[in-house]
């Protein structure tokens, strides 16, 4: 509910309250100040066009395909409050690779992607791009839902997975999850998703690839570091020829491996990235397993990736975005400018205060770095009991329908809920 005194027909050019109530909205967004006014240029993605540089990365959400409505408002609000690009959480392809009892946008068929058609909806609502995130597991999948079994490079203990011995991929194996996520792109295409991802990062099945502790091949996917790239590059670019200029294509990966992905190595990831650029659009990079890339303020300063990130640049002509609690709109602005970073990218600062661009845009006040805090420490207490439920690492928290918001910033204090 509006909560302003009526507004005069003299405070703007409309002759009604909704004409007026519009206008008091727009009015407020002044010239951009000027040491920020990078992040608000658009950029290219391939066939697609950012219109600024702030971007949701895929993150989850506890919602998935099973609440689509829900789905629809966490992420439509966050286009209204100014995120240039919107993503959904991983959606596995195959059904080898679920995460019951996690929770993931599955999208094995058209019923999943007529579900996430809403979300698609919603953030186009507001002229953001709408990014989904395909995904493998591999030895990481649960298979609670659908209990297959568990398929890897290479038949080796899960470094994480408890209980997590799986089957070797045969050709015939490497081909079928290929198809997938070929297919997976089709539908996620035909529903209106503008970003289509390959999913390589977090020690996942493109990460297993990867990695000579996870891949012990002796034929043409393992061995040197062009074979163990070559799952990874031939789905890139059965992708990108699937959905041609109809999307964009982009790929997550690591980008080192300090903690938790041994056998990630930081030089030759950035060999990977100049080898995959012709067929990307975006890179989304970040580093290490989740208690380092979702580490908290307590034990990671704001741009603590930047170590390894800001060299991606230096290999590719294509944009990349990262993460690393970014909330400074200095610090932001700097990294642009220099091309360490092509986009900004956030989950938590995202969540804790949805219209963070438009308040920087407007030169307002921004939530404090403690909200996001909370919810990675919520998380942490929330999903202790098992490694797959871990990976949700965002809550399934309510959230206020968004609707048509009252102001383009939004609330300006700390939500309770958070």
């Amino acid at each position: 509910m509006d909560s302003r005194p009526d507004t005069p027909v003299r405070a703007g050019p409309g002759s009604t309250r909704q004409e007026a109530t519009t206008w008091f909205a727009c009015a407020r967004i002044g010239p951009v100040d000027p040491r920020h006014a990078v992040l608000f240029e658009p950029i290219n993605l391939g066939p697609k066009t950012l219109p600024n540089r702030f971007y949701q990365v895929p993150h989850a959400s506890g919602f998935g395909v099973a609440q689509p409505q829900t789905q629809a408002a966490f992420r439509g609000i966050k286009a209204a409050g100014g995120w240039g690009g919107v993503c959904v959480e991983y959606a596995p392809v195959s059904v080898d690779s679920e995460e019951t009892p996690a929770v993931s946008a599955l999208f094995w068929d058209q019923g999943d992607a007529d579900a996430l058609r809403l979300t698609v909806d919603a953030v186009h609502r507001h002229d953001a791009l709408v990014g989904l995130e395909l995904f493998h597991g591999g030895t990481h999948s649960a298979n609670g839902q659908s209990r297959a079994a568990r398929i890897v490079p290479s038949q080796v203990a899960a470094s994480v997975e408890w209980a997590g011995l799986a089957r070797e991929m045969d050709l015939a194996d490497i081909s079928r999850v290929q198809r997938e996520w070929v297919d997976a792109a089709r539908r996620a295409r035909d529903v209106g998703f503008d970003i289509v991802y390959v999913y390589g990062a977090h020690g996942y099945l493109v990460t297993q690839f990867f990695s000579p502790h996870t891949n012990r091949r002796t034929d043409g996917y393992g061995g040197t570091l062009a074979n163990r790239g070559r799952f990874w590059l031939e789905t890139l670019e059965a992708v990108r020829e699937a959905v041609g200029s109809d999307c964009a294509v982009a790929t997550r990966i690591p980008v080192a491996g300090r903690q938790g992905l041994p056998g990630i190595d930081h030089d030759e990831m950035l060999e990977l990235v100049g080898l995959a650029s012709p067929l990307v659009d975006l890179f989304d990079v970040n580093v290490g397993e989740w208690p380092e890339d979702s580490g908290t303020s307590r034990y990671h300063p704001e741009g603590h990736e930047r170590r390894w990130t800001d060299d991606v640049t230096a290999v590719t002509t294509k944009p990349v975005v990262g993460v690393g609690r970014y909330t400074s709109p200095d610090l932001m602005a700097e990294m642009v400018r220099t091309r360490a970073l092509d986009i900004i990218g956030a989950a938590r600062p995202a969540i804790a205060d949805p219209y963070l661009p438009n308040k920087i845009r407007e030169g307002g006040p921004t939530r404090s770095a403690s909200a996001r805090d909370q919810i990675s420490a919520s998380c942490g207490r929330r999903s202790s009991t098992t490694s797959a439920a871990s990976r949700t690492r965002q809550p399934a928290r309510s959230i206020d329908e968004p609707g048509i918001p009252r102001s383009s910033s939004g609330p300006t204090t700390t939500s309770s809920r958070f």
